[in-house]
């Protein structure tokens, strides 16, 4: 029954659903930045993903930008497409623990200096 759904919506792989939840979440912070005025940004990974914000903060609306597998190199095209000529209050990065489990770190602090 699943496979004969995931067939029918074009997921055939691991792959294939991977660029689809990317894709759907993307949809979702899109959309949540274009309700929120002056909002917070958290980016963030998985842990930001699943975490329990609150909707506001010093009157300000709180978008959850986070998502799952991100490492800082990953997040940056993404963030400039989510968040150019958009207005926000504040952006707070919470990346990092994917690129933790890279073998070398190098790339770390050149990713954060972009």
């Amino acid at each position: 029954m699943i496979g004969h759904l995931a067939e029918r919506v074009g997921i055939r792989s691991a792959a294939d659903l991977e660029s689809r939840r990317l894709e759907v979440r993307s949809f979702m912070i899109r959309s949540q930045l274009a309700q929120a005025k002056s909002p917070i940004v958290i980016i963030g990974d998985s842990i930001t993903e699943a975490a329990l914000l609150p909707s506001s903060i010093c009157s300000h609306d709180i978008v959850n930008a986070g998502i799952g597998g991100m490492t800082v190199g990953s997040y940056l095209p993404l963030a400039e497409q989510l968040l150019t000529g958009r207005r926000v209050q504040s952006i707070i990065i919470a990346l990092g623990t994917n690129d933790s489990e890279i073998s070398s770190t190098a790339h770390i602090e050149g990713d954060y200096a972009i």
